[in-house]
């Protein structure tokens, strides 16, 4: 039956199979709501080969459908966005959900919000990355066109091709605007740019668990680096590893260690394994694979510094938050949503993209300033606990399902 705490959340990914931090934080939340007293319900796409399923956890019923990204049973995104719609449908019929939260829209499609919006629901969407829906669909519109080319009836496209697309794709648009919810400031003003309006909108960010990312009663030793997330070029791994050089080449920095935790495209990994033998770093640079929760919580608490050299424009910044809160001073780059979280010289210290000099600087401070690094410390956790934990951002969204 339709309940007003009845919640079925569409997700592009959802662990075990998790591509990045943000898969993680949609688990914890959704364990957050649950507790708050919300009936979940989880629809997200199927692993790619090779990766674990997706099964039922403490948030609830979890279900999968066929993926939406690549090349998947040799159809075309369209062709799966149908057959999904489908799903979808079934599964609407079935739940009967107060609302339906669609989490992350890349990887995800654009048709499937407005076929749950006009069969009836309530619609909310949780923005957390760059890739915002298109309400037009102009790309389906040339996929339509480019068939009818490629079967010889490119002649008859504006008489029969367009209305049967049209008919086709006549569940795609809202019927009114769904309500938003991003995760930063800077993904709301990318959306008003790229002219999307909401028929509401709130900033809500990410929030982390104090009682997974707990602080240490005594400092870590700041001659450990760390890294945590994807390797992969837009997350900067390569200034961590320059920098890393630079700082042993310094005085008394040739005992400071880096290790990197996470993993990504392997033939990108091999390259950045090889960029530390090149520059003679493969006893200083420990690549420690991907971790569960336990494991990330662990490394931070034997790490003193957190570098996060993101070049691209980060939506939102989780793992600084993570570090932060369990005393490890950050250094990083303000970019995208980053900038709403990082106060240079209050609680991390700030360098500019690709800049390795300015990056081994940052860091060296942090070794040889106790009382900077202490001073940061305090300040980073402080702000973590006042607005940026995992209750906090589950009573807002609960706040917001609630308010019909």
């Amino acid at each position: 039956m339709n309940g007003p705490k009845t919640l079925l959340v569409v997700a592009a990914d959802y662990p075990p199979f998790h591509p990045g931090g943000y898969e993680l934080g949609c688990q914890r939340v959704l364990e957050a709501l649950s507790a708050l007293g919300w009936q979940i319900t989880v629809l997200t796409n199927e692993p790619p080969a090779g990766k674990p399923a997706p099964a039922s956890d403490e948030t609830g019923r979890v279900r999968v459908w066929r993926r939406l990204d690549g090349a998947t049973h040799g159809r075309s995104r369209f062709a799966r966005e149908l057959f999904n719609s489908r799903i979808l449908r079934a599964t609407l019929a079935e739940v009967q959900p107060a609302a339906v939260q669609f989490w992350k829209f890349e990887r995800l499609g654009t048709r499937l919000a407005p076929v749950a919006q006009r069969a009836g629901f309530r619609v909310l969407h949780y923005v957390s990355d760059i890739v915002l829906p298109r309400f037009d669909r102009r790309h389906d519109h040339s996929q339509f066109r480019g068939m009818f080319v490629r079967l010889g009836l490119g002649a008859v496209w504006p008489w029969i091709g367009r209305p049967l697309m049209r008919a086709i794709l006549r569940d795609s648009y809202y019927d009114r605007p769904p309500e938003f919810h991003f995760c930063s400031r800077f993904l709301a003003d990318v959306a008003h740019e790229h002219g999307v309006l909401p028929s509401f909108e709130a900033v809500i960010p990410w929030g982390i668990s104090l009682g997974q990312f707990a602080l240490p009663a005594q400092p870590q030793d700041p001659r450990r680096l760390l890294f945590v997330g994807r390797i992969a070029p837009e997350k900067g791994v390569e200034t961590a590893i320059l920098a890393l050089k630079a700082i042993r080449a310094g005085s008394g920095g040739d005992d400071v260690m880096l290790t990197i935790l996470g993993g990504g495209d392997p033939g990108y990994e091999q390259t950045i394994r090889a960029l530390a033998v090149a520059e003679g770093l493969e006893d200083a640079v420990t690549f420690a694979g991907f971790a569960d929760t336990a494991g990330v919580a662990a490394a931070y608490r034997t790490h003193g510094i957190l570098v996060f050299p993101s070049r691209w424009e980060e939506p939102f910044a989780i793992t600084p938050l993570e570090g932060m809160a369990s005393g490890v001073a950050v250094v990083a780059t303000a970019t995208g949503g980053s900038r709403e979280i990082f106060a240079d010289g209050e609680n991390a210290l700030v360098f500019p993209v690709d800049d390795v000099t300015a990056c081994a600087h940052a860091v060296t401070r942090l070794v040889v300033e106790p009382e900077l690094r202490m001073r940061l410390r305090a300040a980073a956790r402080h702000l973590v606990e006042h607005h940026y934990t995992l209750g906090q951002m589950a009573e807002k969204i609960a706040t917001r399902l609630d308010q019909r």
